[in-house]
């Protein structure tokens, strides 16, 4: 039996679409609230948030499978040093390493963030139930932990 193509999206096509949407709306209301992060640049950002404001640099290279290779991630930082919203120093415990912090600015910038985050998350509410919310949120981190898995094993 053949499958109708022109009917049927796979998972990894609408995954695709759902992001690419994501992020562009993510960029309009970054845009509107004067965040001047890129959506990608906010995975850095909660890192280092969750830090209590301060993460080794290391801590980012468990992102490669999401954002990219190692010297994406360090354009990214850099690019963060540059508007000021973060700062570089060396470890106090080992001067090999560095460490990020978080400056006044990057503050101020984070609480936008998350205005961005819960105005995008209220338009998710106004269209799906809290169930259907928590069923996709779960089946999504269940893809992506899969995806992670394959990725570590080659």
């Amino acid at each position: 039996m053949m499958i109708d193509c022109s009917q049927v999206v796979s998972i990894g096509s609408l995954t695709h679409m759902v992001s690419t949407l994501s992020k562009k709306q993510y960029q309009e209301e970054f845009t509107k609230l004067g965040v001047s992060l890129k959506p990608e640049q906010t995975y850095v950002l909660s890192i280092v948030v969750q830090g209590g404001g301060s993460a080794p640099q290391s801590d980012f290279n468990q992102m490669t499978p999401i954002i990219g290779d190692k010297s994406q991630i360090s354009r990214m930082i850099q690019d963060m040093v540059a508007k000021g919203i973060l700062n570089r120093e060396a470890d106090v415990n080992d001067r090999r390493f560095t460490v990020l912090n978080l400056t006044e600015k990057g503050w101020q910038e984070a609480k936008l963030v998350q205005q961005a985050l819960e105005n995008r998350l209220a338009v998710w509410r106004a269209n799906f139930s809290e169930e259907e919310l928590e069923t996709l949120s779960r089946l999504l981190n269940k893809g992506l932990t899969m995806l992670k898995s394959e990725l570590s094993e080659k």
